[in-house]
């Protein structure tokens, strides 16, 4: 499997969103305060940093077999991103 630069975008996009709302979010219905408690993982939930070589593993695997479910992760993370050099926030 090779990878284009476009796709290799896209998965940093989503990898980057998925370890910062893992790590820091709430998410619908409390589920990451909820995984972060009861799976904590020696602290691997709570740290973005921590996150992005094993869920860059699991997107890369999700790439391989069904590509859409990452363009879906990596539109989040390019809005997330572009919110974040724009300033425009969140309450």
């Amino acid at each position: 499997m090779s990878l284009t630069p476009f796709d290799l975008l896209l998965l940093i996009l989503a990898v980057l969103y998925c370890a910062e709302v893992i790590a820091r979010k709430d998410g619908p219905f409390k589920v990451f305060p909820w995984i972060r408690t009861r799976l904590p993982l020696g602290g691997l939930t709570s740290c973005s940093w921590c996150l992005w070589p094993w869920l860059a593993l699991v997107f890369l695997v999700i790439n391989w077999r069904i590509p859409p479910v990452v363009y879906v992760f990596a539109i989040a993370g390019g809005a997330a991103a572009l919110r974040s050099f724009t300033g425009v926030g969140h309450d």
